[in-house]
């Protein structure tokens, strides 16, 4: 979160990976504020399967936080 302040961006990543560590008991809570800020509509893409849609963070995206 922190290097986005410095110009650095995120991309989407596939989920199988995160489901398997949630399976094992790795953690409780999964929080997608980023992909949020990024893509208001990231909810709606996840739920019709639209994954190759989603917009990865960047710093542009802390802006709506102004």
């Amino acid at each position: 979160f922190m290097a986005s302040f410095q110009g650095e961006a995120s991309q989407p990543k596939v989920i199988d990976e995160l489901i398997n560590r949630m399976e094992k008991g790795e953690f409780d809570l999964v929080a997608v504020g980023r992909a949020l800020l990024a893509d208001p509509n990231w909810i709606k893409k996840i739920t019709q399967g639209q994954t190759a849609d989603l917009k990865g963070f960047n710093k542009e995206a802390l802006s709506t936080l102004i």
